[in-house]
């Protein structure tokens, strides 16, 4: 059976039994969806109780890989190339997932940082991710509207999965239309290998400005 990290707008979520997940460990998959067209900064945080070394990279990009250390008791801050990890767009496999290995466990944090609209999370290490069959998705209805190319559209509701093992396949059933027009209700399949990404956002002429929002556009309950 495969493993995949399902990254939910800005959390990352996976699985049951919570009571078992530890949230240290040394081998870490995460991605950074989108926020914005770019975002002002990536960052990953590596926190450690011991002194020790850590990798990051992208495990889809030869030669992104960089070593860096973390004294005991401290935090290391790392700033990540937005060609090598940013997620935009939506429907289609994408080779932007990140990686953290570290020689002893630690824990990991990330940020993707854009004024007004910062988003992050705690990351689990991939030990601690249970094995799932089936994810479903809490999302938002978008309401607010942007105006960037002349033409009034929403800010789209998304989730973003990242592949922990090779030749992982996954059925999604979106419970809206999506950016590219998958039908609401209708299961489309995919497959992805370690370290993949694949984002589906909400159709950007879907969303609500009643208050309180109606359902429009929102991706909540997709599966």
């Amino acid at each position: 059976m495969k493993k995949l990290l399902l990254a939910l707008a800005t959390l990352f979520f996976a699985g049951s039994s919570w009571a078992q997940i530890s949230s240290k460990g040394t081998e870490f998959f995460f991605a950074f969806p989108q926020i914005d067209l770019n975002p002002d900064s990536m960052v990953v945080f590596v926190a450690s109780d011991v002194a020790t070394s850590f990798t990051v990279d992208n495990p889809r990009v030869v030669g992104s890989a960089r070593t860096f250390t973390v004294a005991a008791n401290s935090v290391r801050r790392v700033t990540m190339q937005v060609s090598n990890h940013y997620v935009t767009g939506s429907e289609t496999v994408q080779n932007l997932g990140t990686r953290v290995r570290s020689n002893a466990p630690v824990y990991v944090y990330m940020l993707n940082l854009k004024q007004f609209r910062t988003s992050g999370t705690f990351v689990l290490p991939t030990a601690a991710i249970p094995y799932n069959t089936e994810y479903i998705i809490p999302s938002y209805t978008p309401t607010y509207r942007t105006n960037f190319s002349g033409t009034a559209t929403y800010s789209q509701g998304q989730f973003t999965i990242i592949a922990l093992d090779d030749n992982t396949p996954i059925e999604i059933i979106p419970r809206v239309r999506t950016a590219n027009g998958k039908t609401a209700g209708t299961p489309f399949n995919i497959t992805l290998n370690r370290g993949q990404v694949y984002q589906v956002q909400s159709h950007i002429n879907d969303g609500s400005t009643a208050n309180p929002p109606n359902m429009n556009g929102d991706l909540s309950g997709s599966i």
